[in-house]
C-alpha cells in the first residue's frame, strides 16, 4: 500500500485567484508524483479554505487527517497571512504521530522568524533559495532546517529545439534587472516576457521559452534587492539544456562553476560581449550549457530532492 503525503498550501498565486494557480502544482506536487512512486498525495489549501469554503484551515486538518491517515504534511504557507494554521493545530497533528515538514521558496525576515518559531515543532524546514547575506550569515538556523533547492517539473522543462537566440522570462520590475535589461535591448534582439505575476504566463507557456532558448539570462538579486539567491530559473535553464548568463553572485557559485557549468556577466557591457560571443561560438555554448545539464541531474534533481526530504522525514 502507498504513504499517504498531504501537501497543505496556498492555490492560487499570492493568494489571488485572478493571478492564477501557485508554483506549487509543479514545484512541489507535479516534481513529488513524477518521482516518488511509493507514495500517494492529497492538497489542503490555506486560502481556498478561506475565500471559497468561508473556513479556515483549522477546522479543515484534522478531520482531514483523522478520515485520511496521512503520514506526512508538506506545508508552503502564505505570508504572513492568518490563513495559515494556528500553533495549536500543528501540536495536536505532532500528537497524532505526523511528520511535519515546512518548505520556503524565500529565506526572507517573516520565513526566518517563523523558521526559529517552528523549531520545536517542525520535523523538517527547508529553505530552496541558498541565501547570501551578512545578515543570513548571523542567523543560527535550528538543525532540522536545510538549505535545498528548487524542484522542478520533468514536463515543462526538458532539453528542446531551440529557436530563441536570448531570452528573459520573469518579472522585469526589480532595480537590477530593469537597468541591464533596458539597456541590452537597445543593442540586440532579446526575447522579454513577464512571468506569472506580471502577464500571468502559464508553466506551459514559461516554460516553452526556457527550453527553446539557447541562452536565458537570469538575475541573483532577491525581490526586496538586500540578499542574492540561487534562483528557481537556474535549474530551469540547466535541466533545460540552455546556456544560463547570469549576474556574476556567491549564491549560484556555490552549487555550480561558473565558466563550467554557466556564464557570469558583471555589467552591461561584458554582458553583451558574452552574448556575442556565445552565440557566435555554439560548439563552446553546447559545452558548458551540457555541463550544466549533467551537474543538474547528478546533484539537483527532483528526484534526489525529494529522496533526501523523505529520508530525513522517514528517520
Amino acid at each position: 500500500m502507498k504513504k499517504h503525503v498531504l501537501f497543505c498550501c496556498e492555490k492560487w498565486c499570492a493568494g489571488t485567484p485572478l493571478m492564477g494557480l501557485t508554483n506549487n502544482f509543479h514545484n512541489m506536487f507535479n516534481s513529488f508524483s513524477q518521482t516518488q512512486n511509493d507514495y500517494m498525495y492529497n492538497t489542503l489549501h490555506l486560502d481556498e479554505a478561506s475565500a471559497t469554503y468561508g473556513t479556515h484551515i483549522d477546522n479543515v486538518l484534522i478531520q482531514y487527517c483523522q478520515n485520511f491517515k496521512p503520514s506526512i504534511i508538506i506545508f508552503c504557507l502564505l505570508g504572513g497571512s492568518n490563513v495559515n494554521p494556528s500553533m495549536p493545530i500543528y501540536q495536536k497533528l505532532k500528537d497524532m504521530g505526523i511528520k511535519l515538514c515546512f518548505m520556503w521558496p524565500d529565506t526572507q525576515q517573516w520565513v526566518i522568524d517563523t523558521i526559529l518559531h517552528l523549531k520545536d515543532i517542525a520535523d523538517l524546514s527547508v529553505s530552496w533559495d541558498n541565501p547570501i547575506s551578512d545578515w543570513h550569515s548571523s542567523v543560527q538556523f535550528p538543525e532540522n532546517h536545510k538549505f535545498m533547492w528548487v524542484p522542478q517539473d520533468g514536463h515543462f522543462f526538458y532539453d528542446d529545439k531551440k529557436d530563441i537566440d536570448v531570452s528573459f522570462v520573469g518579472s522585469t520590475v526589480y532595480p537590477d534587472r530593469q537597468k541591464i535589461l533596458s539597456g541590452i535591448i537597445i543593442r540586440r534582439q532579446v526575447h522579454i516576457d513577464g512571468g506569472q505575476r506580471t502577464r500571468q504566463l502559464t508553466p506551459e507557456e514559461y516554460g516553452k521559452i526556457i527550453r527553446s532558448s539557447k541562452i536565458s539570462l537570469n538575475f541573483s538579486k532577491s525581490p526586496c534587492q538586500t540578499y542574492e539567491q540561487t534562483k528557481g530559473r537556474v535549474y530551469e535553464v540547466m535541466r533545460s539544456k540552455g546556456l544560463l548568463l547570469e549576474s556574476k553572485n556567491t549564491s549560484t557559485s556555490k552549487y555550480f562553476k561558473p565558466g563550467e557549468d554557466y556564464v557570469e556577466f558583471e555589467d552591461l557591457e561584458d554582458l553583451d560581449n558574452k552574448i556575442e560571443y556565445y552565440l557566435n561560438n555554439e560548439e563552446e555554448r553546447i559545452r558548458i550549457a551540457t555541463n550544466g545539464y549533467n551537474k543538474y541531474y547528478a546533484n539537483y534533481s527532483s528526484q534526489i530532492f525529494w529522496n533526501n526530504i523523505l529520508e530525513n522525514l522517514n528517520q
